[in-house]
């Protein structure tokens, strides 16, 4: 009986150094990290709407913090030329005659008629 209890204890030993060392391991894991410390499950298809969000509140945020009450959204082209440039340009497409440069002269025309802006 004293051999069988001693072998529990060392078997019970055992297996706790070994249960030790596996709840080390599962609590090192990624499913028991801070979700925001997480990168793998950011970066996941499943957060794809959270990220998206994320981007929305961001600006609001900093927004908030500098007390901005009111912005304005401004949509166009950085691909406008100057002024002068639009017209040499359309000055060359109007010396040339062929069906395709009257294609270009007409963009190029656009081009110059908001080159103002």
């Amino acid at each position: 009986m004293k051999l069988e209890q001693d072998l529990h204890r060392v078997a019970d030993t055992l297996f706790e150094s070994e249960r030790l060392e596996l709840l080390e391991t599962i609590l090192q894991g990624s499913p028991y990290s801070l979700a925001y410390e997480d990168t793998e499950l950011l970066a996941s298809e499943d957060l794809r709407t959270l990220r998206l969000q994320l981007e929305l509140l961001k600006p609001e945020y900093y927004s908030r913090q500098h007390n901005v009450c009111s912005t304005a959204a401004v949509f166009g082209s950085a691909r406008q030329l100057p002024p002068d440039i639009a017209q040499i340009k359309l000055m060359a497409l109007e010396a040339r005659v062929d069906s395709a440069s009257e294609v270009q002269a007409s963009r190029a025309r656009k081009q110059h008629e908001y080159s103002c802006y």
